[in-house]
Parts: structure tokens; C-alpha cells; sequence
């Protein structure tokens, strides 16, 4: 990054020695400034709010509706348009102040590179033979996350994650693709049923009055339950607290270690039994860090908010477009993904959902942004109750749901100020990890476990309900069957980016009616430690540790070291 800015200065100083005016020097100067503000601002900025590297293809997406972006965000539209004004005027008007200096000092500096301008030569003729070995050190620097790299060639997880750089996903994918070869051969009696599911961006369940939120959230998916044409999962976790990881493990029903991009799916087993496969994305999973590889090869339809000529990429409404293509139901059974944004950050909120006021935060003044946010994430939870409502509304009148199942949940939660965290990504509390389970279906006494689920879990669920066995790479365990005593493994999904250091879970339910839940929250550096009894302290506000040391050196610890040391997925 100073080679960088170094030869970016350079360059400044030349074409302002050719100019000759000082306030033309020093507007040059003063852009530049911004547009390395603008950077630190991006890297951090985004790094912060959802633990990752903001990159130009994600960039692009939102600078094509700048104006639905702008008003999205959790802020007065006119306080953001004022703060990015003296954001970009505060540089220029100090450099313009500063002008007849800047103009001296830049001449000054093409001097004395012009004195030494034989070196410059050399150092030119060195990069353009050394060339080779700069792109092995870009590739290098680009693979272990370096911040310019990853913005503008686009993200490569790093070593740990990058599933096209792990040995263990590489094994993975290599083992599911014998598996769906065999699942593929082998004939199965099964009863055709649509499948819809829905999954809604940052939902946590405890937002919900469908979960006993105080407040009248989900009307909706209140009158389902109470009607019995849907049945509620009491607890349900997420596999990490991210997008990425969250939503490629319900898709799997894999851990978020062995989820390869070339992975048996959901919808690649559905796509292989005959299904329509369908796929309605508020968002951009092409652009997000290319997120829909791990599923779009194998869609008979993708539509995501860029496909849209009506709305902001996401605005909820364009799921509505997408689906209003799709022609009436035939005698081809169909599985749809819808992918909603109305609780995310970023997503649009539509004024005729805004009952909780105030709801757009302050950037002058603070006292009342906690509760601004909790009223804005309720209103946009309204928002995601009627989306669904009409999204079902259009499949009811399109002839999908007449003999059908949809589960409705989320990727992950999102954290409105509990231990002092606002978002998801890097953090592994309730707030954060404990998601909404919902299935409708025709007959809801089949699902015996109604008490404790998992992301991994969902779709063994889907294959058992059409009568389909569960391919055995699968993790996870349908709902069909009874609950038991349990053991389940969560994560960030990151590797130290916000916190500075990745953080597990381990779920642990003694017995299915014991009345105890146990969450431990571990790191890889000893003492960073977590206990919470989540079924006892929801709001996770007593930490264990001290007191259940022996509970947790003869309980938990052999599973985390059991998992350090875990063999290539079968």
C-alpha cells in the first residue's frame, strides 16, 4: 500500500508541474485524498459492519441504485447526503487553503525524482522484467485477504475458507460428487410434493410474536400457527452467523468446514428427481463473493434483485417480479428458494411498514439510536411477515401450494446492542444465531421434534417428508424423528476479522426433557471462554465458567478436541 500511494504521489507531483496552477495542484491533490479516505472508509467500514472486505463487483451493485442504497440505510437520507458532502468538500477546501504550499512541495517532488530520474528508468525496466514473479506475489498477498487485492479482484476467502484452497473441501466436494452419482442411479418411491423454501436475512426468532415477542411482529405466521397449518421449532440454531456460511449449510446440511462449492445440495438432489428448481434472490449472490456458486449451476431459473427493472436490488418486491414469470403449476412437482433482505441492514424498507417510530437513527445525536434500531428491525420484520404473506398469496394462486411444504427461516440473527454488539457476522449469542423454524404443511403431526433444531437439519427434513432417504453425506437429522440428546457445532463463518479471532459453539442438550440447554462459546486461545444455559438464561447474562469447570472439562472439552482432530468428511 505505500508503493501504492508513493507512486500515485508521483504521478500528482508530474501532471502538477505540467499544469502550473496551484489551486489545480491542489484540487488534484484534494481528490486524491478522498478517494484514499473513500478506501479506508470502505475496507473498515465494511469489515466492521459485516466482517468482510467490501470488493468492486459488490460496489458496482450498489452504486447502480445509489439513490435506493442511500435510503435504505438506518440514517436520515438528508444527514447522509450532508455527511458525504463534507465528507468530500472538508479535503478539498483544506487543500485549496493550503494551495500555494501543496503546489511548492508537489514541484519539489518531481525535482527530485526528475534528479534522479536514471533510477526511476532502472526501477521501470526492473518491474516489467521482474513482472512474473510480482503477479506470483500478487496472487500471494491476493489468497491471505490483502485489502487492495480482495477490493479489486474480487474475494478469495483466504486459505482457511476458500473452498477451491482447502484440502478438506476439496475432499468434500470430491466425496459428494461420487455420492450424487449414486443418489442419481438408484430409484426411489416418493411422493412429489412442491417445496418452498424461505429464507429471510438477519431474522432472529426472538423478534417474532410467532415467538412470543411482545410485540405484533409476524401476524402473519401468527395466524398459520394458530390455524395448525404450521408448526413452530421451539429453538432453532443457526450453522454460523454469516450469510455465506449460513445459508450454503442449509443447502448442504453440512458444517460450514465441509461445504464445498461442487457440493450435493438440496436443489441438486430435487433438480436430479425431475423438480423444477426455481431461485428468487432480494440481493446479488452472483455478486457476493460469488456465493451462488454453491447452488445457481443447478437452478432451472435465477433471479436475483440485478435481474430487476423495477427495484432497488433489495427491495423484497423484486422476489414478487421474479415470481409473477413463473407460469402456473403443471403436473412437474417444483422447489422454489426465496431469498428475503426486509431484516437486513441493507434492505429496503417500504414506508407503509414503518408502525414503530422513531426508526431511523441519528448521526448527531445518539441517546435514542438504540431504540430507533430495535423499532426500524420491527418494522422491517412486519415487512418480511407480509412479503411472505404475499409471496404464498401468488404460489396459492399459481397452483404450487396445493400439495406442498414450506419451511421458513434465516440465514442467521442480527444483534441490536445485547453484549454491546450491533450486527451478526463475528458473534455467536442468541441474538445472533437463534432463527426463526417454521413448516407449513398439510399435516404437521408428522414433525416429532419440535423442541431443537439446526441449520443442517432442514433439509434431511425436506428428502424425508417426499419420502426421499437422505444422502449420506449429509450431517444433519430430519424432524421427523424423535429429539434426543445432542451434541451441534456453530461458528463465525470468519477468521479473525472484526473480534480478531474466530469464535465456536458447541450446542450440548443433555436429554431432550431435561429442561437444560448449555451453549459454549471457545476460541483458539485458552481462557477466552463462554457457558451460558440458554434454556435458563435466554439472555445469556450469566457466564458458567467458573462454576461448571468439571461440567465442562468432562462434557464439552473431549468434543471440542474430538473436532480439532476430526478426519476428512466421509
Amino acid at each position: 500500500m505505500v508503493a501504492v500511494h508513493t507512486g500515485s504521489l508521483v504521478v500528482i507531483a508530474a501532471v502538477a508541474t505540467r499544469i502550473g496552477s496551484r489551486y489545480a495542484s491542489a484540487t488534484l491533490l484534494g481528490l486524491y485524498i478522498v478517494k484514499v479516505l473513500f478506501f479506508y472508509v470502505l475496507i473498515f467500514g465494511s469489515v466492521h459492519f459485516w466482517g468482510d472486505i467490501v470488493t468492486v463487483r459488490i460496489l458496482g451493485t450498489y452504486f447502480r441504485d445509489l439513490n435506493g442504497f442511500l435510503r435504505s440505510l438506518p440514517f436520515s437520507y438528508r444527514e447522509v447526503a450532508l455527511a458525504i458532502t463534507v465528507f468530500i468538500a472538508t479535503p478539498l477546501v483544506a487543500c485549496l487553503i493550503l494551495s500555494r504550499y501543496i503546489h511548492s512541495a508537489l514541484t519539489d517532488l518531481w525535482s527530485a525524482v526528475m534528479v534522479r530520474r536514471r533510477v526511476l528508468i532502472a526501477l521501470l525496466g526492473l518491474v516489467v522484467i521482474t513482472s512474473p514473479l510480482l503477479l506470483r506475489g500478487k496472487r500471494f498477498a491476493h489468497l491471505r485477504g490483502e485489502p487492495l487485492m480482495v477490493m479489486l479482484f474480487d474475494h478469495m476467502w483466504g486459505v482457511k475458507d476458500n473452498p477451491l484452497f482447502s484440502q478438506r473441501r476439496i475432499h468434500a466436494g470430491w466425496v459428494d460428487t461420487r455420492t450424487r452419482d449414486s443418489y442419481r442411479m438408484t430409484e426411489y418411491i416418493s411422493a412429489p410434493k412442491n417445496v418452498v423454501l424461505i429464507i429471510v436475512d438477519a431474522l432472529r426468532a426472538d423478534h417474532l410474536s410467532a415467538y412470543g415477542y411482545s410485540r405484533h411482529t409476524s401476524p402473519y405466521l401468527d395466524s398459520l400457527i394458530r390455524s395448525g397449518h404450521a408448526v413452530r421449532v421451539d429453538k432453532c440454531y443457526s450453522t454460523c452467523a454469516s450469510t455465506l456460511c449460513g445459508v450454503t449449510s442449509i443447502l448442504l446440511s453440512r458444517e460450514w468446514e465441509d461445504c464445498a462449492v461442487n457440493g450435493f445440495n438440496i436443489i441438486g438432489l430435487l433438480h436430479d428427481q425431475g423438480y423444477h428448481t426455481y431461485t428468487f434472490i432480494s440481493g446479488a449472490h452472483k455478486e457476493w463473493y460469488n456465493m451462488a456458486k454453491f447452488y445457481s449451476d443447478d437452478c432451472t431459473t435465477y433471479f436475483d434483485g440485478k435481474d430487476s427493472r423495477k427495484y432497488y436490488f433489495k427491495d423484497d418486491r423484486v422476489l414478487l417480479e421474479g415470481l409473477d414469470k413463473v407460469p402456473a403449476y403443471s403436473s412437474t412437482p417444483s422447489f422454489f428458494y426465496f431469498h428475503l433482505q426486509s431484516t437486513h441492514e441493507t434492505g429496503a424498507l417500504q414506508d407503509r411498514y414503518a408502525v414503530f417510530k422513531p426508526y431511523k437513527k441519528s448521526l448527531a445525536t445518539q441517546g435514542m439510536n438504540g431504540q430507533a434500531a430495535v423499532n426500524e428491525y420491527d418494522n422491517k420484520v412486519i415487512q418480511a411477515d407480509d412479503i411472505i404473506r404475499q409471496l404464498m398469496a401468488m404460489l396459492a394462486q399459481k397452483g404450487y401450494l396445493q400439495n406442498s411444504m414450506v419451511v421458513i427461516t434465516a440465514d442467521h440473527g442480527q444483534g441490536l446492542g445485547e453484549h454491546g454488539v450491533s450486527g451478526h457476522v463475528d458473534w455467536l449469542y442468541d441474538p445472533q444465531t437463534a432463527v426463526p423454524l417454521i413448516i407449513i404443511d398439510d399435516s404437521t403431526q408428522v414433525y416429532q421434534n419440535r423442541s431443537l433444531a439446526n441449520h443442517i437439519d432442514i433439509a434431511p427434513t425436506i428428502v424425508a417428508r417426499l419420502g426421499l432417504p437422505a444422502p449420506s453425506t449429509w450431517q444433519g437429522r430430519s424432524l421427523l424423528l424423535p429429539d434426543t440428546a445432542r451434541y451441534t457445532f456453530h461458528e463465525t463463518g470468519k477468521d479473525q476479522l472484526e473480534t480478531g479471532e474466530a469464535k465456536y459453539m458447541i450446542i450440548y442438550r443433555p436429554e431432550a426433557d431435561s429442561g437444560h440447554l448449555y451453549k459454549y462459546i471457545y476460541t483458539a486461545t485458552p481462557g477466552k471462554e463462554e457457558l451460558y444455559d440458554v434454556a435458563i438464561d435466554p439472555m445469556e447474562l450469566h457466564n458458567l465458567v467458573s462454576s461448571k469447570r468439571d461440567f465442562i472439562t468432562s462434557r464439552l472439552l473431549p468434543v471440542v478436541r474430538s473436532r480439532s482432530n476430526r478426519p476428512l468428511s466421509q
